[in-house]
C-alpha cells in the first residue's frame, strides 16, 4: 500500500539557511515532489508564503469572480484579518451582479451597469470597485489570470469641513435625552476617539486613578483605525464615576444594561432638535481635532492624542490653525508691499 503524500510544510535543508517549502501533493513535470525554497531564514515570513502556496493549490481553473472574491477573503483573512467584517459586505455586493462573469467579461458595458446601478451611493460604488481591482490583482499575482481588466474608478468624495462650534456642541449636548448618549457626545469630544473605540470601551480599561482610558479593545485585532489610550481630566473623571455607580454592564455606554451597539439613531433625533445638519457621531471626532488646531497645538501632539495619522491631520485639518503657513503669508507680503501702495493720482 502506497504512503500517503504529505501536504505542504516548511523544511529545512541539510547546509541551507533558507526555510523551504515541500508539498508532497504537487508533482512537478518530472513526477518528483514540490519544493521551493521561500527566499528567507525568517519563519514567520515562510509561513506567510506557505499560506500563500495553499491559497494557489486552491484556486479553480478558469475562475469566475465569485471564485476569486473567495480567494481574495481567504487571504485577507491570513494577512489582514480587521479588514474581514466590512469585506464580506463589499464582496456580497460583488458576487450579486458580478459574481457569475469571468474576468475577461467585465467589459465597459458590464462595469457601467454596476456604476448606474450605485450612483446614488458614490462611496460605496468606489469601494466596491477598489475591492474588485485589488482581488483581480491578486489573481494576477498569483497568475490565475493574465491581466487586470481596465476599470475606471470614481473621483474620491472630498473629505468633510463640517465640524461644531462650542456653542451648537453645547446645543447638541443640551438636547440629548439619555444620559449615556450626554456620556458619548462628551467622551468624544474630550478624547477626538471614534465611534465604535468608544461605543467597544469597558470599565476594566477605565482607569480612574490615574486618569486614563485604554480604547485599544485586546478582543479585536489591530487594524489601521488607531484608538487610542487617552489621556482624561480631573472632570470627565469624576463624570466616569458617577457612571461607573449605576452600571449595570462592562461597558460604558450601555441601554438596559446591555452594551450599545450603535448610537446612530439617538444621535440623529438630538441633532435634528439642535437644529443640527449634516452631522453624525464620526463629526464629533472631527470638532476634537478641529478645535485642537485652531488652538494652534501641532500635528504631532493632535496625532498622539487622538491617534490620527500625522498626515491626515496636516492634510485636512491644520488649516483650522490660525498660525498655519502665516509665517510663510507675510514673507511673501514683505516681498511685494510695493504693490499694496496706491496708484499715485495724475497730476
Amino acid at each position: 500500500m502506497a504512503r500517503p503524500r504529505e501536504g505542504a510544510r516548511l523544511v529545512r535543508l541539510p547546509g541551507k539557511e533558507n526555510w523551504y517549502i515541500k508539498d508532497g501533493t504537487v508533482r512537478t513535470k518530472s513526477g518528483r515532489g514540490f519544493l521551493m525554497s521561500t527566499g528567507t531564514t525568517n519563519r514567520a515570513e515562510a509561513e506567510s508564503l506557505l499560506e500563500t502556496h495553499n491559497l494557489r493549490k486552491k484556486m479553480p481553473l478558469n475562475p469566475c469572480i465569485s471564485d476569486l472574491l473567495d480567494i481574495r477573503m481567504d487571504d485577507l483573512k491570513v494577512n489582514k484579518p480587521g479588514r474581514v467584517p466590512n469585506t464580506v459586505y463589499m464582496h456580497n455586493t460583488l458576487k450579486q451582479y458580478l459574481g457569475a462573469l469571468r474576468p475577461e467579461q467585465l467589459l465597459p458595458p458590464v462595469l457601467n451597469g454596476f456604476r448606474q446601478r450605485f450612483q446614488h451611493v458614490p462611496s460605496m460604488l468606489r469601494s466596491n470597485l477598489v475591492e474588485l481591482k485589488t482581488t483581480l490583482s491578486l489573481a494576477q499575482k498569483y497568475k490565475q489570470i493574465a491581466e487586470v481588466p481596465y476599470i475606471e474608478l470614481p473621483p474620491q468624495n472630498s473629505p468633510k469641513d463640517r465640524h461644531l462650534t462650542p456653542e451648537e456642541a453645547e446645543c447638541l449636548w443640551n438636547t440629548a435625552e439619555s444620559a449615556h448618549l450626554k456620556l458619548f457626545i462628551h467622551l468624544a469630544l474630550v478624547t477626538g476617539a471614534r465611534k465604535g473605540a468608544i461605543l467597544d470601551l469597558t470599565w476594566d480599561r477605565v482607569d480612574l486613578t490615574n486618569r486614563r482610558l485604554d480604547f485599544n479593545n485586546p478582543d479585536k485585532p489591530i487594524t489601521n483605525k488607531r484608538r487610542p489610550r487617552s489621556p482624561i481630566t480631573q472632570e470627565t473623571a469624576r463624570l466616569l464615576a458617577d457612571a461607573k455607580q449605576y452600571a449595570e454592564s462592562d461597558h460604558v455606554i450601555e441601554y438596559n444594561g446591555k452594551k450599545l451597539l450603535d448610537i446612530k439613531k439617538s444621535f440623529k433625533r438630538a441633532a435634528i432638535k439642535a437644529g443640527l445638519h449634516d452631522v453624525t457621531a464620526h463629526t464629533l471626532k472631527h470638532t476634537a481635532i478641529s478645535w485642537l488646531a485652531q488652538k494652534g497645538f501641532s500635528p504631532e501632539k493632535i496625532s498622539a492624542l487622538t491617534e490620527t495619522h500625522p498626515n491626515t491631520v496636516r492634510r485636512h485639518y491644520q488649516k483650522f490653525s490660525p498660525a498655519h503657513l502665516q509665517e510663510e503669508a507675510n514673507c511673501l507680503g514683505e516681498i511685494a508691499s510695493f504693490s499694496t501702495q496706491y496708484a499715485k493720482p495724475k497730476k
